[in-house]
């Protein structure tokens, strides 16, 4: 599969694990089973430090709560997310060629096998799993499709009421508010604000490990996440 970063050495989380989630994608690189890819950004895996911290700070029993990744790609944010003991662990991926790895990753991992599941789908098609969920995006499309994604949350809490948060993972840099990263959340946030039953709840800047600063892609040093609570009323 042809990529961006192709001498970059492996991620210290693949390493350990033996797994390959590295690498940067264009969504030029990748299949697809949905035109919404035309609405996709790309691959960049999450780094699992900042990850890890943003699980860790959630006002949640994990324990009661089964975690969602949208956009899993090669499954790293899930394979972090096991770390925690959530009930189940789901992700949605739309490109094939990504889902088949993160399956070969999973499959390397007997606990990850027998948490983790993955769905080759379109996010505005997927249907949520029963319980409480957190739900993790980390810039996998573009405003277009998460309205999408984000009315059928509303579909789904009218249909089936329980606790929900979403989660927003961000590229952050210590830069003036013209740049990217920071026009990235200001959209995010006007497209959450378009939908009443959203509520944030925090906002939050973690900082990369050294082992995850040297062997990130992007080049950042921090990423923000931004948490909301849903609710809605029959």
């Amino acid at each position: 599969m042809p990529h961006i970063d192709q001498l970059r050495q492996p991620h210290p989380f693949d390493l350990l694990h033996g797994t390959d989630t590295g690498g940067r994608y264009s969504a030029a690189d990748l299949d697809s089973v949905s035109l919404s890819s035309l609405y996709a950004t790309g691959y960049l895996g999450i780094p699992p430090s900042t990850l890890r911290s943003a699980l860790a700070a959630l006002p949640v029993n994990h324990e009661d709560f089964s975690f969602v990744d949208i956009g899993c790609g090669k499954g790293r944010a899930l394979f972090v997310a096991a770390e925690f003991p959530f009930r189940r662990l789901f992700g949605v991926e739309i490109a094939s060629k990504l889902c088949e790895v993160a399956w070969a990753n999973a499959a390397r991992n007997p606990a990850w096998e027998k948490r983790v599941s993955i769905a080759n789908q379109d996010a505005k098609s997927f249907v949520f799993p029963d319980g409480p969920l957190v739900l993790f995006f980390y810039y996998p499309f573009y405003s277009r499709v998460l309205r999408r994604v984000l009315a059928n949350v509303g579909r789904e809490l009218r249909q089936s009421p329980r606790p929900f948060y979403l989660l927003h993972g961000h590229l952050y840099v210590n830069a003036s508010d013209s740049s990217a990263e920071h026009v990235d959340i200001r959209t995010y946030r006007k497209v959450m604000q378009s939908f009443p039953y959203f509520r944030e709840v925090s906002d939050a800047v973690y900082p990369l490990s050294a082992a995850d600063a040297a062997a990130e892609p992007s080049g950042i040093t921090m990423n923000r996440f931004l948490l909301y609570s849903a609710g809605v009323t029959a």
